[in-house]
């Protein structure tokens, strides 16, 4: 359903009543099928919601698993996908990448900068296991 949505040109950036956008809530539930249609159809990995928190953030911060370290494979694999997506291989000066001109867009070193706060209280993906085979999922 999504798919043909995106298809059909829906926002892939409207949000709820609470701000949440489709990229929150498929990451928030671990759908790192649905995460990857929305980065693919350019959904903004750093639109914040409600409180202020970009999909990442928003499971990393206020997820009980995350706060435990403990993540199940599928939300690892929707976080990593957004991840994956803000940090794009490095690629030759005479091969850079286009990007859309959108409100969201902005320079690497800036997004960079309002990153780095998160990363140095959450640390990276690696510090999270799987927790699907210890009975606490």
């Amino acid at each position: 359903m999504l798919l043909f949505l995106l298809e059909c040109a829906a926002a892939p950036d409207a949000n709820n009543g609470v701000g949440d956008s489709p990229l929150h809530l498929a990451t928030w539930f671990g759908n790192h099928k649905c995460v990857k249609h929305l980065l693919a159809y350019n959904a903004s990995t750093e639109l914040p919601n409600a409180l202020g928190l970009d999909p990442y953030a928003n499971v990393i911060s206020r997820s009980p698993l995350a706060k435990k370290k403990k993540l199940p494979s599928n939300l690892r694999k929707a976080l990593a996908l957004i991840v994956n997506h803000r940090q794009p291989a490095q690629q030759p000066d005479d091969e850079l990448p286009q990007v859309a001109s959108s409100p969201a867009a902005e320079e690497p070193a800036v997004r960079s900068r309002r990153l780095e706060p998160l990363r140095a209280s959450t640390g990276s993906l690696d510090d999270f296991h799987d927790c699907e085979n210890e009975g606490d999922t």
